[in-house]
């Protein structure tokens, strides 16, 4: 028998930008950057695919405690906060399956003179 079927063990955007290896989709980490298997270099998950999971996690908690019922403001902000972040917590470990994000060298850009971003 051949080896057991994972889905979605790896993905085409999941590949290091340093070297162009394919890197299993459990070895991606939402940290700062981590270190490619295959070459060393450091890399990091796209900031704009972070950028979308915290966008979606925080309206859409809010959207699961309304349609629970949840109508109090008191609750609905004690409960709000620690819903999205498991959310989006999920979304890390489970979702980065359905749609897996792109890789990016972790490279410090320094800011503009007038503080406007890199370019």
């Amino acid at each position: 028998m051949g080896s057991p079927l994972y889905f979605g063990r790896y993905s085409d955007r999941t590949k290091c930008p340093e070297c162009g290896q394919r890197v299993r989709l459990e070895d991606v980490r939402f940290a700062r950057s981590f270190s490619c298997p295959e070459c060393g270099k450091q890399i990091r998950v796209a900031s704009h695919y972070e950028r979308g999971i915290q966008l979606a996690g925080w309206p859409l908690g809010l959207l699961i405690l309304y349609l629970l019922g949840v109508r109090g403001w008191v609750i609905l902000v004690l409960c709000w906060v620690p819903l999205a972040m498991v959310l989006m917590g999920l979304w890390m470990y489970i979702g980065i399956y359905f749609l897996p994000p792109r890789l990016e060298r972790d490279v410090l850009e320094p800011p503009s003179v007038l503080g406007l971003g890199s370019r």
